[in-house]
């Protein structure tokens, strides 16, 4: 699978705006394939979650979420800006 993104808008962040992140870690991951019946923890699921219920309580913007280093395998691992 294959995420394409047409068009990113660029903004700036305010000056008095802090930078704040947090990290999902010390899940098991497994091969996506394999072990998908297991129902692992998925780092990315579980911190798009969280940040979805975070910008819900608090003003801010999302700048960056990364998880996972391969396409075929569970994120055991994410972090979010």
């Amino acid at each position: 699978d294959v995420l394409r993104i047409s068009e990113l808008e660029y903004v700036e962040l305010e000056k008095d705006m802090e930078i704040w992140d947090f990290r999902v870690d010390g899940l098991v991951g497994e091969h996506s394939g394999a072990d998908i019946h297991r129902n692992r923890g998925n780092a990315l699921k579980i911190a798009a979650a969280v940040a979805i219920d975070l910008f819900q309580a608090v003003d801010g913007q999302l700048i960056d979420i990364e998880a996972g280093d391969k396409d075929n395998a569970i994120p055991r691992s994410a972090v979010v800006k």
